[in-house]
């Protein structure tokens, strides 16, 4: 979890409709958080996790086709290691000038590498640039991510998977693997086809690999939507009574609770999945004074989640034994500002945390 700033104010502030309660509907109460502090201490520590394990998962991935022995895997691992921390001290600048040198270096060896499988995709120039592109994009990411997290835009679960997909590639780069395998491997770990055999599919799954790793961490892909009807800042069932019509209308989420049913709004029985609506106005003072409360209300509700004992009304019975898949279905503004989206996907990692899926949707 990033490191917060301790600090409260004399007297909490408090704004009506800024957030849902446990039936979908705004309450007027606001969770006062810190503001945020980027601590780059655990930011350096979640750099060199995501080196560590990046490196680790490659190895896994390629123990069972490996070519080399096992007793140049140390050696390998290290070197990919060595990479990521000077890497990291760079940004910091914290570097002497031979480490620079070593730096320069070892960076020299991975950007020839991949120039060598650019040329083993010679006969079809357009799949090789698109290689390159994404190499690119995956190794620069780690720099972009923790520029953003110095601005409160980007998480350290981000800094680390940053860390860890470069550390991955670079792994497979100094472990040698054939440049057919490695596109393989890299594009079926993001869950593509990653099929060699169809050279303008893998193009283009590169290409859209490297847009991905190009995007900002405060930009995140999720579906943007027409308002349903909800009123923002409007009486409280005139907020998150629309979002709930509009997830019955779209089905798939079972039946909707009664009125005042704990925490859950929907409830499939037969598939074992809870389904709880929220709606977030982040254009609320309080959240546009402070961001970082929006982690703290969407933790309120996480946590509610998280801790159903289970209710009964009106003929609905669910207990926590009933339920397999805890699910959050979250609307917020599409003008939502990108260090709002920052403290939502802290949100969205700490639900993850606790096994709790979280589906945003942007309204327009």
């Amino acid at each position: 979890m990033p490191a917060f700033a301790q600090g409260r104010f004399p007297r909490p502030i408090r704004f009506a409709t800024a957030v849902c309660d446990q039936s979908g509907f705004s309450e007027p109460h606001l969770i006062d958080e810190p503001k945020c502090e980027p601590d780059f201490v655990a930011a350096q520590v979640a750099h060199g996790s995501g080196v560590d394990a990046g490196a680790w998962e490659a190895i896994r991935d390629t123990l069972t086709d490996i070519w080399q022995t096992l007793s140049e895997i140390p050696e390998n691992l290290a070197w990919v290691t060595r990479l990521g921390v000077l890497t990291a001290r760079e940004r910091f600048g914290t570097l002497s000038d031979d480490e620079q040198a070593e730096l320069d270096d070892m960076r020299q060896a991975v950007e020839g590498r991949v120039e060598e499988i650019k040329e083993f995709w010679r006969d079809f120039p357009e799949t090789a640039k698109a290689f390159a592109e994404y190499a690119y994009a995956v190794e620069t990411r780690p720099g972009m991510v923790m520029e953003e997290y110095a601005l409160c835009r980007a998480t350290l679960a981000q800094v680390e998977e940053a860390a860890r997909d470069r550390a991955y590639l670079n792994t497979l780069i100094a472990l040698n693997v054939a440049p057919a395998g490695l596109a393989t491997k890299l594009l079926r770990r993001r869950g593509r086809s990653g099929d060699t055999s169809n050279p303008e599919r893998l193009r283009d799954e590169l290409l859209d690999e490297a847009e991905d790793a190009r995007r900002l961490p405060s930009d995140p892909d999720w579906d943007i939507i027409d308002n349903p009807g909800i009123r923002w800042g409007g009486p409280i069932k005139e907020q998150g009574g629309p979002w709930e019509d509009h997830l019955e209308r779209l089905g798939g989420l079972g039946e909707r609770s009664p009125d005042n049913f704990k925490t859950f709004d929907f409830v499939d029985l037969p598939n074992r999945v809870a389904t709880s609506a929220k709606t977030l106005d982040t254009r609320a003072p309080g959240y546009v004074d402070r961001p970082s409360r929006i982690y703290g209300a969407l933790k309120r509700y996480i946590d509610q989640i998280d801790q159903f004992e289970g209710d009964v009304k009106d003929g609905l019975r669910a207990f926590p034994e009933d339920i397999d898949l805890k699910r959050l279905e979250l609307a917020i503004p599409d003008n939502t500002t990108p260090e709002q989206f920052t403290q939502v996907q802290r949100a969205i990692d700490y639900a993850e945390s606790l096994g709790i899926d979280v589906n945003v949707r942007l309204i327009q």
